[in-house]
């Protein structure tokens, strides 16, 4: 029973050093409304769905969501839909759906603690060019993640207090 009891212990361990130190995952945004306006005028921008969601707890329904009579009725298990399904009308208010949403979070963030490593008016933290860039930005933020864990969750709960997130 002892050995039992240190073998699982010891498996729960290993499970939080793995999940304390795992490499970040950017995923690329992508949306057909684009293609169809003329295609990306700059590189894809890319995010980390996982620390987003995990780390930082942002409400799904801060980024998800689907309007009715001025509520929003969205829900985990209604599909994702593309931006581009209700602002794709023109290229222009398509672009300002995604800056709109992803910016205006992080000016809030940066007015809240400025010291919030939260990307503004740094275009290529976001519009990556290729796969080497891409790489790149996932290792400093994971490098970020190691040293300053401390610092991110204090400031995520600063956030918390000012109501941006669960």
């Amino acid at each position: 029973m002892k050995k039992l009891f240190l073998l699982l212990f010891f498996l729960l361990w290993v499970g939080v050093i793995f999940a304390a130190e795992h490499q970040v995952e950017l995923l690329e945004v992508k949306d057909p409304g684009f293609v169809k306006l003329g295609g990306y005028k700059k590189p894809p921008a890319y995010f980390s769905h996982d620390l987003h969601v995990s780390l930082y707890r942002i409400k799904c329904k801060y980024c998800h969501h689907q309007f009715v009579n001025g509520k929003n009725v969205w829900s985990k298990d209604k599909p994702i839909q593309a931006c581009s399904k209700c602002h794709g009308q023109n290229r222009r208010q398509l672009i300002l759906a995604y800056h709109n949403l992803c910016f205006n979070c992080h000016k809030r963030l940066r007015a809240l603690s400025p010291e919030a490593d939260a990307p503004v008016y740094q275009c290529n933290r976001c519009h990556l060019p290729n796969l080497e860039a891409v790489k790149a930005e996932e290792k400093r933020i994971t490098n970020k993640l190691k040293h300053r864990k401390k610092q991110v969750l204090e400031l995520i709960n600063k956030i918390e207090q000012g109501g941006l997130v669960k």
